[in-house]
């Protein structure tokens, strides 16, 4: 099960306030997050039951669950797990602001876990290198709009974001309803000042 749909334990959690989506459902895979990624120096992608699987920029909102697992518990493990993976990411974005090797789905979970880790900082006042993380952002949320159709030739693709190729050797071949969705809900809160809890460990109480 990966990181994604923990974080919908935790937003069951919030929601209901019974603790066994939060005992059972995150911190198990947290602690497997934890103890994993210490042992590869880095973030596993996706899910702990996937260990040889190499880095990149989609771990499937497992990130967010380190976040969710930090705000609840308070454990410095899960926070500074969450902030050296938000760093690395940093290490590996391009100039143009791609954040490769990866897919567009990929680099718009990792620009929704870096507001939600701003957010969380801010909230906690934890040190977060917080002008770098910004600069991160933004030059993906830059850019990401040179994913976009924009030309109206098919209304089917205008607007949507092309994506599951990775953005190393990236081609044009189709609309990534999932990275178009991310990027609704990215820019929402980016651009748009919104609060918008999907994808969130914020929102919720």
């Amino acid at each position: 099960m990966a990181g994604g749909q923990r974080i919908f334990l935790y937003q069951l959690y919030k929601i209901t306030k019974d603790r066994t989506y939060l005992d059972k459902g995150v911190v198990p895979f947290a602690e497997g997050l934890v103890k994993n990624a210490r042992a590869k120096h880095g973030l596993l992608t996706a899910s702990i039951e996937a260990p040889d699987r190499g880095f990149d920029n989609n771990d499937d909102f497992a990130t967010l669950t380190l976040l969710a697992a930090y705000r609840e518990l308070g454990d410095k493990r899960y926070w500074d797990l969450a902030v050296e993976r938000l760093n690395m990411l940093a290490k590996m974005q391009r100039e143009d602001g791609a954040i490769v090797p990866g897919n567009t789905g990929g680099m718009y979970i990792c620009t929704i876990t870096a507001l939600d880790a701003l957010a969380l900082a801010a909230e906690k006042k934890l040190p977060i290198g917080k002008e770098r993380l910004e600069r991160f952002v933004r030059r993906a949320a830059e850019f990401a709009l040179s994913l976009q159709e924009t030309r109206p030739d098919d209304l089917k693709s205008y607007g949507g974001f092309y994506g599951q190729t990775n953005l190393e050797n990236f081609r044009r071949e189709w609309i990534h309803a999932r990275g178009t969705t991310y990027s609704m809900i990215f820019n929402l809160r980016y651009e748009g000042g919104i609060e918008v809890p999907y994808y969130s460990v914020l929102g919720w109480d």
